[in-house]
């Protein structure tokens, strides 16, 4: 009798031969380890997968945490990012103390150009009282040896009728010149009364449309004789509107007494360094010329677009501000238009340029050249130039208008 998981089986019954039942079961156990050896398979598959995430998270953490991992790096960041905070906020306040020191620097810069531009009006007013007495006589023929203390009186008694006329100092203004046109005398006269009686004489002379072989004019600064020229001008465009003005000194007074306030006036450095609207001059938009060198000197150009005498100011002043016009000796401005009701505008300011702006704006006028601001910077040189120096700006004037056509072209 044998004994299998606590049944008892006789020996007959436990046989060679199997019932089918015992072959079922047999099948059924083979089939459950297949399914156990998957399992484990299965298992072991994981297992190695476990070990590769721990693997992999073991590299993770090494590199989060070893000295040079990221956490060391943003620790190292977070410190740079520390101090370079600090030194944003050290350069703020150097930036604010050099922006006050600009400002301080500006403000004197301003005040000493304010004071400079009375003391070069008082030199002005001292050099034209020194110059009352004097007269300047032009045409006046030029001879080898001449004496001018005797020729001189006698030929302004001779042509106006004035006498005892005698001069303290007389001289010429130079040699001949090659051309042989001669060269103009300044006086001095001993009695200034005489110079009155002079040029009213020569003034009846000339209403009366007699001829006299030379000219006379009263010797002044150059600088009020440029600016009584520009002051004419402008009372030649009144007198076309049938509106009488008159120039007193450096003044154009109208028919009701009161002086004449020009929408364009000359810029000084403290006016072009006084604060102003960013915007206003960020918007205007300039042209720029080629510069040109003349035996030491240097010429440069700026223009813009000008429809209006409000558009004049801040291309004059921008042109200004400019690095390239800032330290110049001049800055000749010039400009010209048409207004809405078609009347012909225009103006220029010489800058000490003297002659400048009034042949500029003669060029602009034989050129058509319309609805234009020109500003012509001009560092002297140690040689003087002369004539030629009208012809570059000029060329420079022609350069900044084709730009400007130019542009206006491309827009339409």
């Amino acid at each position: 009798m044998a004994n299998f998981g606590g049944k008892k089986f006789s020996k007959a019954q436990s046989g060679n031969k199997f019932s089918p039942t015992e072959c079922s079961t047999s099948a059924s156990g083979s089939g459950d380890m297949e399914k156990v050896l998957t399992a484990l398979t299965d298992i072991q598959k994981r297992l190695i997968n476990i070990e590769k995430v721990n693997e992999s998270v073991e590299q993770i953490h090494g590199d989060l945490y070893d000295s040079d991992g990221i956490q060391e790096r943003l620790k190292n960041v977070t410190q740079k990012s520390e101090t370079t905070t600090s030194d944003v906020e050290v350069l703020k306040e150097e930036n604010k103390f050099l922006r006050n020191e600009v400002d301080l620097l500006r403000n004197v810069v301003i005040r000493m150009d304010r004071r400079m531009d009375e003391i070069s009006k008082d030199v002005v007013h001292l050099r034209g009282r020194s110059m009352r007495d004097n007269i300047l006589i032009h045409g006046f023929a030029q001879f080898p040896g001449e004496d001018l203390y005797r020729c001189v009186p006698e030929a302004i008694k001779k042509n106006l009728g004035v006498d005892n006329v005698r001069f303290a100092v007389i001289h010429r203004n130079g040699k001949l010149l090659p051309n042989g046109k001669p060269v103009s005398i300044t006086g001095k006269l001993m009695d200034r009364n005489k110079k009155f009686d002079i040029l009213k004489a020569q003034a009846m002379k000339k209403r009366e449309k007699k001829q006299i072989p030379f000219y006379i004019t009263a010797q002044e600064p150059e600088e009020i004789s440029e600016e009584r020229k520009r002051l004419y001008n402008i009372s030649d465009k009144f007198r076309n509107n049938q509106i009488a003005t008159k120039v007193v000194k450096s003044q154009l007074v109208l028919p009701d007494g009161k002086v004449h306030e020009e929408a364009v006036k000359p810029l000084s450095n403290a006016d072009v360094l006084s604060p102003s609207s960013e915007e206003q001059l960020q918007s205007v938009e300039l042209v720029h010329t080629h510069s040109i060198e003349r035996q030491g000197s240097f010429f440069f150009g700026v223009a813009g677009n000008a429809k209006t005498e409000a558009d004049v100011n801040p291309i004059y002043k921008k042109a200004c501000l400019y690095n390239d016009t800032a330290s110049s000796n001049h800055r000749v401005l010039v400009y010209r238009f048409r207004s809405e009701d078609g009347k012909q505008l225009d103006g220029y300011f010489d800058d000490g340029e003297h002659g400048a702006g009034r042949r500029l704006l003669k060029f602009m006028k034989d050129r058509n050249i319309d609805d234009t601001a020109v500003v012509i910077s001009r560092w002297t040189g140690a040689v003087h130039i002369g004539y030629e120096r009208f012809k570059v700006m000029e060329e420079l004037v022609q350069d900044a208008f084709d730009q400007l056509a130019g542009n206006r072209d491309m827009e339409a």
